[in-house]
């Protein structure tokens, strides 16, 4: 009786090891981190004003596309107080960490952006390249071209 107690005992007890080994086992498979595989700029917003963008291949970045001759980069009407939001996809959707960061030229006259939201004050017309970049260690980047310029009367 006592050989049959220790038996049952000593099986139960490997079934309760495996049973936690394939519990954590699982648990292992749920914690993978999915790296940002791609950054696209697919827009920018000028006020209540969105326009597209394009990827030039020759210099890499993304540009605003000019609807009136497309495959063109638009020049902003600059103003002083001109903001633009950057409007930014990151891949794939199930990224772990989709968060990203927005930098310039600190040196710039040009124009500044908020790291967090990708906001670019102008403070003079002219051409800036930002940066955003993903926060996750994938070393994922996109660059986009912004070019604000006076009207002429």
């Amino acid at each position: 009786m006592k050989k049959s107690v220790i038996l049952i005992i000593g099986a139960l007890s490997l079934v309760a090891i495996i049973v936690i080994g394939l519990l954590f086992q699982r648990a292992e498979v749920y914690n993978v981190t999915i790296y940002v595989s791609e950054i696209i700029c697919s827009g920018v917003r000028v006020g209540d004003d969105y326009y597209d963008t394009y990827f030039d291949e020759s210099a890499n970045v993304y540009r605003i596309d000019n609807p009136d001759n497309p495959g063109s980069q638009l020049t902003l009407a600059y103003a002083p107080g001109l903001t633009v939001d950057i409007i930014y996809e990151v891949l794939p959707f199930e990224a772990t960490n989709q968060s990203v960061s927005f930098s310039t030229d600190p040196n710039s006259f040009i124009a500044r952006v908020e790291s967090a939201t990708g906001r670019v004050f102008f403070i003079d017309e002219g051409t800036e390249t930002f940066t955003i970049r993903a926060n996750d260690n994938s070393n994922k980047s996109a660059r986009v071209r912004l070019r604000a310029k006076i009207p002429e009367a």
